[in-house]
């Protein structure tokens, strides 16, 4: 079995107590600039919520199409087992939310519910758009 490490994007959260220990261990580069290092995890290790939409999107229970894993207070407007999963993910909704995270000039419409997510907020303010 293969095993992979990522970073936590949240040092507050659990920081590394043995900075040498934990890089020697996982190959990892330890950081602690929360802004660098979000920068960094995104650029290199794709740890965000969005990158599912584009290679395993989420479906709920009912068929709704979610996205991703963050969204869970709505919807992406389509659904699969209606509409087919082709179908949903071809909609024009789902072209608008890839658009808007690949994208930051996009101006998102109120109607997805990536406007509310925490992730793209700081995917905003870091200026970092998916790359796919």
């Amino acid at each position: 079995m293969g095993i992979e490490f990522k970073r936590n994007v949240r040092v507050e959260y659990s920081p590394v107590k043995n900075k040498e220990l934990v890089e020697k261990q996982t190959g990892l580069k330890i950081c602690n600039n929360k802004a660098k290092l979000f920068k960094d995890v995104l650029q290199k290790q794709k740890l965000i919520a969005c990158y599912p939409l584009f290679d395993s999107p989420q479906i709920d229970y009912n068929g709704n199409l979610l996205g991703c894993c963050k969204i869970y207070k709505g919807n992406l407007g389509t659904n699969v087992f209606k509409q087919g999963f082709l179908n949903a993910l071809n909609s024009a909704n789902v072209i608008h939310v890839k658009k808007v995270l690949t994208d930051l000039s996009v101006v998102p419409n109120l109607n997805i519910p990536c406007t509310g997510c925490s992730r793209y907020r700081m995917l905003k303010k870091e200026n970092i758009p998916l790359v796919i």
